[in-house]
């Protein structure tokens, strides 16, 4: 099953993949090993207050991921040019 699902993540924690499963999974109510994996389709910054990011996922609940799955690179932003 191919569950969507959007989550508030703080900047600090954004690298930390194992963090951001265990969120997707909370948010859908399931077991955290049911979850074969976690695709990034979008990421946003909401900075009204303090900043926080909010990524749209896709999460594969006991269904194997395919290898055409699109990926979105979390890469550093802080020393590219405006």
């Amino acid at each position: 099953m191919i569950k969507k699902v959007n989550l508030k993540i703080h900047p600090d924690r954004i690298y930390d993949t194992s963090y951001i499963v265990s969120r997707a999974a909370k948010a859908l109510g399931v077991d955290e090993s049911e979850v074969t994996g976690c695709v990034i389709v979008k990421k946003s910054i909401d900075a009204r207050k303090k900043p926080v990011f909010i990524l749209s996922c896709m999460v594969y609940i006991n269904e194997p991921v395919p290898e055409s799955a699109p990926v979105l690179s979390l890469g550093v932003v802080k020393d590219r040019p405006r």
